[in-house]
């Protein structure tokens, strides 16, 4: 096999956790799950009384932190690509997503646009100004840090060009001229395109492909790359692994996968070994799945289609391939009425759910809200926390408090069975997202909601903070 050298410094690591810089407290491993259908896993049963109900000690780590870190999904569709380009015409952008949907979905509720007054308006990332002003808007509402969407394709995405990114103008941008300048670690979006946006691509013809699900496929990603394209992969990664402010844990850069296939993992391991033979000491890969924590729900109780859908935890690499797993943050019915689980504040009732025997306690998401009309047809629109402006902030902010008074209280270390014990740098919660607009998941401010979600991350925070883990907590229903 003709091995390509990788170009790397053997002798400038033996790196500190990055994430040590990081402001005040920031994500953790919470509490959500990634929901297949919107109708999927019903509630979680176990409420409790927390108005007279004392939880466990403070989680506080080897740092002292008691938050955990909490990271916001960042979207880069909002520039020109040459493969936008070749699907959807010259200079298409999601913006043009949003201007072309109606002013209220199939529910009745207005979709969110930007908010003039916030001066962001319909940006182009490649913008300094742009990602400048989005560093200040998270750091002042305590939002810790990003996590960027990239795509990689390993079959050529501009034929007849060799595999290589998309959407990463503003990857490049930010390595650049420094901006957003908060911690971020990178997602590997390693999914096949498939046309969910409405309208035609502008190549589409009868004998397009189409796959099983009768959605035509317009870019596809398989794993049956060599050792030359995974080397040509962790060179574009290793620009940004090397920047100060990305994420590491005991020195080793993370790498975040979604969505997980088994026949990814020759790729995994390539990438690892090249950032060992870098100097790191490895590579910390987190692995997203598409289903509800199994910490809390018994999933042998997920039958029928969902139970066809759902990546269990059982399908995963139990070795040393996986550093940590995360439930995706998507829009679940499981999220409507989070609670804290009963052995949080019993100690004798440690649940003997699969994740306590694996790898590290999960990493978990929370999404918003979700209005995908922007992308489909009216009727057809998915729509997820929606109603009134209160009512929807509300729920934002209630689940947001059950994850992270969940990391920071419940998360001791006697419950973790596993010889490997996380540390602080391991605790973080991810939001969806920083600005997926065509799918109604933006902190940024809008003009529904203004500000209101990024004053609430902020406040619930300093909430849970305050509280150390003593009631009375306003944590979802109860009975």
């Amino acid at each position: 096999m003709n091995q390509v050298p990788i170009s790397i410094n053997r002798s400038r690591r033996k790196s500190v956790s990055l994430v040590t810089l990081v402001q005040l407290s920031v994500l953790a491993s919470s509490l959500l799950g990634f929901a297949v259908l919107f109708q999927l896993y019903g509630s979680l049963n176990e409420s409790l009384d927390w108005a007279t109900a004392a939880l466990p000690s403070p989680s506080v780590g080897s740092e002292g932190k008691f938050l955990p870190r909490v990271f916001a999904i960042y979207f880069p569709q909002f520039h020109p690509d040459p493969l936008n380009d070749r699907l959807w015409g010259a200079n298409f952008t999601d913006w043009d997503n949003l201007r072309k949907a109606p002013a209220v979905n199939n529910k009745g509720f207005p979709i969110p646009r930007p908010l003039d007054s916030a001066n962001l308006g319909y940006y182009d990332l490649r913008s300094k100004d742009t990602r400048k002003l989005q560093s200040q808007l998270a750091s002042n509402y305590g939002v810790d840090g990003f996590i960027y969407h990239t795509y990689w394709f390993y079959d050529p995405a501009y034929e007849p060009d060799q595999p290589q990114p998309v959407l990463h103008a503003p990857l490049m941008a930010m390595k650049s001229d420094g901006y957003p300048n908060l911690p971020f670690f990178l997602n590997w979006c390693a999914v096949t395109w498939v046309n969910v946006w409405m309208g035609r691509p502008v190549f589409q013809d009868k004998d397009a492909p189409i796959n099983k699900n009768k959605a035509l496929t317009l870019q596809q990603q398989y794993f049956n790359a060599t050792y030359d394209m995974v080397a040509t992969h962790y060179r574009w990664l290793a620009q940004f692994f090397e920047m100060k402010n990305y994420v590491k844990i005991r020195g080793e850069p993370v790498f975040f996968v979604y969505q997980y296939s088994s026949e990814m993992d020759h790729i995994l391991e390539k990438l690892r070994q090249f950032a060992v033979e870098e100097g790191y000491p490895g590579l910390y890969i987190i692995l997203g799945r598409g289903s509800p924590p199994e910490h809390l729900l018994d999933m042998d109780q997920i039958t029928g289609y969902a139970a066809k859908k759902i990546q269990r935890l059982d399908s995963f690499p139990s070795g040393d391939l996986v550093n940590q797993t995360m439930t995706y943050p998507y829009p679940s019915d499981h999220l409507n009425n989070l609670t804290l689980p009963r052995w949080c504040q019993d100690a004798q009732q440690i649940p003997a759910f699969p994740q306590f025997g694996r790898n590290k306690p999960e990493i978990y998401g929370l999404p918003i809200t979700f209005d995908n009309t922007p992308r489909r047809e009216f009727k057809t629109a998915n729509v997820w926390n929606y109603g009134d402006v209160d009512v929807v902030v509300d729920n934002f902010r209630k689940r947001l408090e059950v994850m992270l008074t969940f990391d920071s209280c419940c998360w001791k270390s006697s419950y973790i069975v596993s010889e490997r014990d996380r540390d602080n740098d391991e605790r973080f919660v991810a939001i969806n997202a920083w600005n997926e607009w065509a799918e109604g998941m933006s902190l940024e401010p809008s003009d529904v909601h203004e500000y209101r979600f990024l004053d609430t991350i902020r406040e619930v925070k300093e909430k849970v903070l305050e509280n150390q883990c003593k009631g009375p907590f306003l944590l979802g229903n109860h009975d």
